[in-house]
């Protein structure tokens, strides 16, 4: 079968290195995120701030149903990158396992949801007509993520086979239909049509998705069957310690609208969510830049020195990404939200700076929790960020009640400070046996190269006077230029 014309790892890795899958990886996530920019400026000027609130807080208490992943993907992609390798494959029973394994927890999560249908108006007292916009958009949305739960082997097979321009293909379809259906509906019928126009849109991209996974791996079903007993409890012993890391960033998170929700009200709720939104689609793209890592990590596991060369590469992109990116979000808080929502509210402000440092010590830590995921020994993962959401929620309703609402955006970036700072890569170091030095090296170089990035491209604020978009178009593109000449230095051979 390795010979075979539809040989998924014949035909792509060796023709796509790293850094064009990271291009592609990175673009299938960026279109939907720039669509979810405009669309949150769009509803916040059709609907206004007070009714925007009922979006962002359905979509804070549906957030925590991507628990129900449970660390499948990793299943999935490591399934596909391992397709076809060793006398003994087992991939497919793999892939098949984790596949049924989602069509059930994707009837949970619905279910789930539509009890969640009742809570906005518990949260928020509301009644008549506000009441049912808000079951009905907790009710389309939790559709909607039942959807993604489903299909998601999907995506995972066409990333574990390293074919992620297909990935942004489905991208563009999902982006395309609802952009056309937000137009079109939210007009007449608010933030209700609003979720139509992404259900809708969610369903063309996966039916694109399914029609190119039975090209890409005709080896894999994607319409689950009855899968193999044996394969089935494999897959949920691996998956549970994930189900547990998965919920506690849940609570760390999507628990700061909600609290800022119920102790101030939906214009508050809506401000954070404002501010913590660039942060949040900065961080899930550049985690997806070094997320093609991980089915090298997982391919080449029996290789210690190249698993250790991989390590270190993954560690000085994330951090050099995270801090030239964040860093430079930090400088232009007040520019961006200006640009994007009208206003720079000071509270909006706050949390963009709060949650951009959150997320740039994140960055590193991201890499070495795949690398545990990548050997299985991630158990020892659960009990740290199940604490670090438990510290997170409960400084959340002190510092709330104490400063405002910029005290959930405190709270998260302390936790995440004494859990992704601290925490893990002292656990790491006791897992892996290697030495704080060995770990604190590549980031610290990363970091440096990064910092130097984000003054640099600076200093056209310093100079540049008026309007908000001319200095920020000059920072972005001197930051790029910059960071395409630091690359190759800091990724060397892993680049291609």
């Amino acid at each position: 079968m390795s010979g075979s014309r539809n040989d998924t790892r014949a035909t792509d890795p060796s023709r796509r290195g790293l850094f064009l899958n990271s291009f592609w990886n990175v673009a299938a996530y960026a279109l939907p995120g720039v669509y979810t920019l405009w669309l949150y400026s769009y509803l916040i000027g059709q609907v206004g701030t007070s009714d925007f609130g009922f979006w962002v807080t359905a979509q804070a208490l549906l957030a925590p149903l991507s628990v129900f992943d449970a660390g499948l993907a990793f299943v999935v992609l490591a399934a596909a990158a391992t397709h076809g390798l060793g006398p003994h494959d087992d991939s497919v029973e793999r892939a098949h396992a984790a596949t049924s394994l989602y069509a059930g927890l994707a009837v949970a999560a619905l279910l789930v949801g539509g009890l969640l249908g009742l809570a906005p108006q518990l949260i928020f007292r509301l009644d008549g007509h506000q009441a049912d916009t808000s079951r009905a958009l907790v009710w389309l949305l939790s559709l909607d993520f039942a959807l993604v739960l489903a299909t998601s082997a999907w995506t995972g097979i066409l990333r574990g086979a390293r074919r992620y321009d297909l990935t942004c293909v489905a991208a563009v379809t999902q982006v395309g239909v609802s952009v056309i259906g937000t137009l079109a509906l939210v007009h007449g019928f608010g933030l209700v049509g609003a979720a139509i126009s992404q259900l809708a849109g969610r369903v063309a991209s996966r039916s694109v998705t399914w029609l190119l996974v039975r090209r890409a791996a005709p080896w894999y079903r994607a319409i689950p069957g009855r899968p193999n007993f044996r394969y089935l409890r494999q897959v949920a012993r691996f998956s549970a310690p994930l189900l547990v890391i998965n919920m506690a960033g849940q609570i760390s998170f999507s628990a700061d609208v909600l609290v800022v929700g119920a102790m101030i009200g939906p214009t508050a709720a809506a401000t954070i969510a404002v501010g913590a939104r660039l942060p949040a689609l900065a961080v899930a793209v550049l985690q997806l830049a070094v997320d093609v890592f991980y089915p090298r990590l997982v391919a080449e596991s029996g290789a210690e020195g190249a698993m250790s060369g991989l390590l270190a590469t993954g560690l000085r992109l994330a951090s050099f990404l995270g801090s030239a990116v964040f860093l430079a979000m930090v400088l232009a808080a007040g520019s961006l939200l200006t640009i994007w929502v009208g206003s720079a509210d000071p509270v909006a402000e706050s949390v963009m700076v709060l949650y951009s440092i959150a997320w740039l010590i994140h960055m590193p830590a991201h890499v070495l929790g795949m690398q545990l995921v990548a050997r299985q020994r991630h158990y020892a993962m659960a009990p740290l960020v199940l604490a670090e959401g438990l510290l997170n929620f409960v400084l959340s309703i002190i510092l709330v009640s104490r400063i405002g609402a910029v005290g959930a955006a405190v709270a998260s970036l302390f936790a995440v400070a004494m859990s992704n700072g601290i925490g893990l890569p002292m656990l790491f170091g006791r897992a892996s046996g290697l030495r704080s030095r060995a770990i604190g090296r590549p980031v610290a170089l990363g970091l440096l190269f990064g910092t130097l990035v984000a003054l640099v491209s600076a200093i056209p604020r310093l100079v540049l006077t008026g309007p908000p978009l001319p200095p920020l178009i000059a920072q972005a593109a001197i930051g790029l230029g910059l960071t395409a000449m630091a690359l190759p230095t800091l990724v060397r051979r892993h680049l291609r």
